[in-house]
């Protein structure tokens, strides 16, 4: 990444394409197929930078590797151990040590390592034939950005058999599991009815478990578990959000909250609760300038420190008790600054990121 190289901005949670206008690609590193049932790890990701929804990473990572149960997320690349850039690497794509990546790895980390997002239902079953495998005859459930809308009619209808030549919904990834067998014989494919989870009009995917909602169209990743409930996205369309232990208004076009229980109760009845807030970083000094469409072309990649857009919205806990919740501001190091009132209403701190709830 270099002064003088072009980009384009680009949402995860709307499966937006490389080329702008192009057909929405459904492929993601979080899409983990389970094999022969052996463990199943994300060897090396992460959202690229510059590019203004990278923040979105941390929260769809911890939701859908929790969904899928997926063993193991390893992010790349931490080269510091503080907020900063490796000296001398500010033109590397991959900065982990940054108030949009780290800095929402607490919640996130609890969200997959405890699994407070239930892992999902398996709605594909393959079975394939190892000489098939060899002969290169391929597997309708492919890991590749291939698929546009062109290839619907290549899906089969719900709870159909798979014939050769179809292609299985890869939606089905933020759904639920899949799961893919080799043996000698082979056998049928048994996958599931996806109509009850994937509305493809609306341009909505629903989790087998009622916990995770993704509104593709808009951008929007909804986390509606016990233990664990937020948003993810363009909060200002999505519009007052009525979660089932807490409630959400915030006009961030961009924009991440997130409450997690930190006592392993659901947060109708938990001690303590982590609420931690994210918007949009980019570098101190970082600029660009059109370069035609949507492209933008850097006039300068930045330095150290970061910088955060100013946060803002309000979270209304449910529970009974929720005005006798105290709430402690913390500062980006987790160290308490100040008291913030109760739970009934947060109103959040522009540039606050973590707050603790604890009766």
């Amino acid at each position: 990444m270099r002064d003088g190289h072009t980009y384009i901005d680009r949402d995860a949670l709307r499966f937006e394409a490389e080329e702008p206008g192009k057909p929405r690609q459904f492929v993601h590193p979080a899409m983990d197929i389970h094999y022969d049932n052996k463990p199943s790890m994300i060897s090396e990701t992460t959202f690229c930078r510059p590019n203004r929804y990278r923040s979105e990473a941390p929260l769809f990572y911890a939701a859908y590797g929790a969904l899928q149960h997926s063993d193991a997320i390893v992010h790349f690349a931490l080269d510091s151990r503080t907020w900063a850039v490796k000296p001398n690497f500010f033109m590397q794509p991959w900065s982990l040590a940054t108030p949009a990546m780290t800095g929402q790895f607490p919640a996130a980390a609890m969200i997959f390592r405890q699994r407070l997002v239930t892992p999902g239902e398996t709605l594909v079953d393959l079975n394939l034939k190892v000489q098939d495998v060899l002969d290169l005859k391929g597997t309708p459930l492919p890991l590749d950005a291939s698929f546009d809308e062109l290839r619907l009619k290549d899906v089969p209808a719900g709870g159909a058999a798979i014939k050769p030549g179809n292609v299985i919904d890869p939606l089905v990834h933020f759904a639920g599991r899949t799961d893919v067998k080799f043996s000698a014989e082979g056998g049928p494919a048994k996958i599931k009815d996806l109509s009850p989870y994937v509305d493809r009009k609306a341009q909505v995917v629903r989790s087998t478990t009622g916990e995770l909602r993704l509104n593709y169209g808009h951008g929007i990743l909804v986390i509606d578990a016990p233990a664990a409930a937020g948003a993810s996205g363009n909060l200002k369309d999505a519009g007052p959000l009525d979660l089932k232990s807490l409630a959400i208004t915030s006009d961030m076009p961009l924009g991440n909250i997130i409450a997690v229980s930190l006592d392993g109760k659901p947060l109708a009845t938990s001690q303590k609760i982590l609420l931690q807030v994210m918007s949009e970083e980019k570098a101190s000094g970082f600029a660009t300038e059109p370069a035609g469409g949507q492209t933008l072309r850097i006039k300068s990649i930045g330095h150290d420190p970061w910088l955060v857009k100013e946060l803002s919205g309000t979270v209304r806990f449910k529970r009974p008790d929720a005005a006798k919740l105290k709430v402690t501001a913390l500062d980006a190091n987790g160290c308490r600054l100040r008291d913030a009132g109760t739970a009934a209403e947060i109103k959040l701190d522009p540039t606050t990121i973590y707050y603790i709830i604890a009766s």
